[in-house]
């Protein structure tokens, strides 16, 4: 899933190490309909104040009905769920959704 706030904020990132033409691929990869689902978030979150931009994550999960957010951020880790959605690093999400 990825929102507006987010996909500027996966750019933001990568164009500290990523060039222009490799940048332009990450955008298709990122906002490619088979590969990720475009999503409006309709509520401001303010559950994280040390690092607000990683709100942008909780809304998104929100607005699009996640089942969980897999994640290594320690700000977002440390809340383990918000509002019934589970938050895991992606080796838990392997070990809980993967099938066997």
């Amino acid at each position: 899933m990825v929102s507006d706030d987010i996909l500027r904020e996966y750019l933001d990132v990568l164009s500290r190490f990523v060039a222009p033409p490799d940048l332009r691929e990450w955008t298709e990869l990122l906002t490619d309909p088979l590969r990720s689902l475009h999503v409006e978030p309709q509520e401001r979150i303010d559950a994280i104040p040390l690092d607000p931009t990683d709100n942008r994550f909780l809304e998104c999960a929100l607005a699009g009905s996640a089942e969980a957010i897999v994640s290594g951020d320690r700000h977002l880790l440390s809340l383990s769920a918000f509002r019934h959605i589970p938050i895991v690093t992606p080796v838990q999400f392997l070990k809980r959704y993967a099938p066997a």
